[in-house]
Formats: structure tokens, C-alpha cells, sequence
């Protein structure tokens, strides 16, 4: 029997520090065009990883397109050991995004549950492997070692 093998990289901890949330009338069921804009820094020093991303949801109505939610959602990583900014594994871009986004998610359903809103917003589960690229590109190394100073 295979046993699972433990990531090299741990979540610590995330925070939301933008919200805003437009609220949709009450039978509108329209789906909902969900967009992220991922980058993240990789601390060569200590060998930690912050993912930001930008969240909007909307729909298009008469050629505009209105949101519904913006979000901005930060999240510290540490990996194990420091490593190099060449040999993160490519999992870590895919899962990283994966790990956060049902914080949102659980995030906008309590807001939207608690605010008296006329109808909660549960935002899909989501399969983010298609920006792991965008992640990876968009990912830039901060070293803030004596040497580089």
C-alpha cells in the first residue's frame, strides 16, 4: 500500500484585505464569470511564498459587465527547506491556488449569509490547474540576502 509522501511546503496562514460585494437582485440566477490575477514573491532568505490574487466574479448585462464580488486574498506559504527559486515544483504553483481558495469561498458565503443580504453567494468549486502558468510567470524572487544588498 503507497503512503501519501508530505508536501515540502506548508499553508500558515491568509488574510482578505479587500472585499467589496455588490449585491444582485434576489432571482437573478445568472452564472457567474469568475476571474483570479495570481502573482506571489518567493523569499529566498527564509524560503517563504506569498500568493496574492485578485478575485472578481460578474456577468455581463447589456454589454456592461457589472461584478458581484472583488476580492484581494494574501496567503503566506513556508517551504520546508529553502530552496532554490528555480526548484519550486511546479505542483506548488497549482496547489497553492487550490489550498486558498475555499478560505475565499467560505469567506464570501458567511459574508453574504451574515450581512442580511436577500440571497447568500456560494461561489463554485473550482479546478485552477489553468493558471498555474500565469502563477509561475507572474511569480518573482525577493532576495534579501547580505550578498545582494
Amino acid at each position: 500500500m503507497n503512503k501519501p509522501l508530505p508536501a515540502s511546503f506548508r499553508f500558515l496562514n491568509y488574510r482578505v484585505s479587500e472585499f467589496h460585494f455588490y449585491q444582485q437582485h434576489e432571482d437573478d440566477d445568472r452564472e457567474l464569470d469568475l476571474n483570479f490575477n495570481p502573482s506571489g514573491s518567493y523569499f529566498k532568505k527564509d524560503g517563504s511564498y506569498i500568493l496574492e490574487y485578485d478575485f472578481i466574479a460578474s456577468y455581463q448585462e447589456n454589454e456592461e459587465t457589472k461584478e458581484v464580488v472583488r476580492a484581494n486574498m494574501i496567503s503566506l506559504f513556508k517551504f520546508s527547506e529553502v530552496i532554490e527559486f528555480e526548484d519550486i515544483p511546479d505542483y506548488f504553483y497549482t496547489n497553492s491556488l487550490a489550498i486558498t481558495f475555499p478560505y475565499l469561498r467560505a469567506f464570501v458565503s458567511t459574508l453574504t449569509l451574515m450581512g442580511n443580504v436577500s440571497k447568500m453567494l456560494v461561489l463554485p468549486t473550482l479546478n485552477l490547474v489553468n493558471y498555474k502558468d500565469e502563477l509561475k510567470s507572474n511569480t518573482s524572487l525577493i532576495d534579501l540576502t547580505e550578498d545582494a544588498v
